[in-house]
């Protein structure tokens, strides 16, 4: 029998390569001789869709003897996934905003990409009816939503996983005994700059806050995107900062970290499995709405599991409360938890395992 020809893509540290290790692990003995995978790799790059990362994937395209049976890949590109018989799209987070944001609507207005996506692997079934949406806001797409859960969160259920990435970030950045921090602000993409309204002076007092309670903040930027003026942490050795390009893996930093600061990013929903504090800072949440559309609530509970924080003695207030073990919110995670995990496991490699070769495949196990 021929061969089942398998093509991922990998752009970034996300699920195709935890995706990837399990098949190594459990599966490759079982299905070694069924299955003929490849992956395309390429740097995850702000250009990738240029006249030049556009030519690249055709000329791979131009290549193959072949199609594959199936195109899996958690960075969506059109060429290679419309050249499949099927694919399957593993969407990059929980779904919290607007896809396609309102100010870019460029993915619904070409039909086809939208056809040759036959399946997307997310966290709910709910999100059928908010991913993909047209201009006017109503469901634009003819796939399957596999509510599977996303394979690179099996890890951060593991403890050992956990101590390795805190022994990791203690040993790089002298940080242990140290209570971190982390801000992981949304990417924007507003048609003009904006910065997150708190003052050099704002800054200042958390420094010394964190001096005092031995804390440490590692602010993570999005790779084109500044919203804190870098000469507010100038000189601060108690904030770190540390884009993609020092520390690719988010998962690990996430694994590493006590707390969370974020605002529309579906980072805090994979931080959930943690079960550790988070904080809101939506400073410009009118905005985002206007401009690129958000799928949850900020005044439902369940959406929201943490404090909405609008300034720098509230973020201090709550900062006082962490440090002093006081968790007001454990409750309000739960609710969040059974709202945005269909599943609320490790098993999530094993469940798009088992759809890729049963499922999409047809290829069952020999006894």
């Amino acid at each position: 029998m021929r061969k089942k020809k398998l093509l991922f893509i990998d752009y970034i540290h996300s699920s195709v390569r935890d995706l990837l290790a399990y098949y190594e692990e459990n599966l490759k003995s079982d299905f070694g001789n069924k299955l003929d995978i490849e992956i395309y790799k390429k740097p995850y790059k702000k250009n990738r869709s240029s006249i030049i990362g556009i030519i690249a994937r055709k000329w791979y395209l131009l290549k193959q003897f072949r199609k594959a049976d199936l195109v899996v890949g958690d960075t969506y590109t059109h060429a290679i996934f419309k050249w499949g018989k099927k694919s399957m799209y593993i969407f990059h987070g929980a779904l919290t905003k607007r896809h396609p944001a309102k100010n870019h609507n460029a993915l619904t207005e070409r039909g086809g990409d939208l056809r040759k996506m036959d399946y997307v692997v997310g966290f709910a079934k709910r999100d059928q009816n908010y991913y993909m949406l047209d201009k006017d806001g109503k469901p634009n797409g003819n796939f399957e939503l596999l509510p599977l859960g996303l394979p690179r969160n099996d890890q951060l259920f593991s403890e050992d996983y956990k101590k390795e990435s805190r022994a990791y970030y203690d040993e790089k950045y002298n940080l242990k005994g140290k209570t971190t921090v982390l801000y992981a602000p949304t990417f924007r993409n507003y048609s003009e700059e904006i910065k997150l309204p708190f003052s050099a002076s704002d800054f200042e007092r958390l420094n010394e806050f964190f001096e005092k309670n031995n804390w440490v903040m590692i602010y993570r930027p999005h790779y084109i995107e500044n919203i804190i003026p870098r000469e507010y942490m100038k000189g601060k050795k108690n904030i770190l900062i540390l884009d993609s390009t020092a520390e690719e893996d988010s998962q690990k930093l996430l694994a590493a970290t006590d707390v969370l600061m974020t605002d529309y990013s579906s980072i805090y929903v994979d931080y959930l499995i943690l079960d550790r504090p988070i904080c809101f800072l939506p400073f410009d949440l009118d905005l985002y709405e206007k401009e690129k559309g958000l799928v949850i609530d900020f005044e439902n509970e369940s959406c929201i599991p943490g404090p909405i924080i609008n300034d720098a003695n509230e973020l201090l207030t709550f900062f006082e409360a962490v440090n002093s073990s006081k968790d007001s919110f454990a409750d309000r995670r739960n609710l969040s938890k059974a709202y945005y995990f269909e599943y609320f496991d490790n098993q999530a490699c094993k469940r798009v395992w088992d759809a890729i070769l049963s499922g999409v495949l047809n290829l069952k196990k020999e006894k």
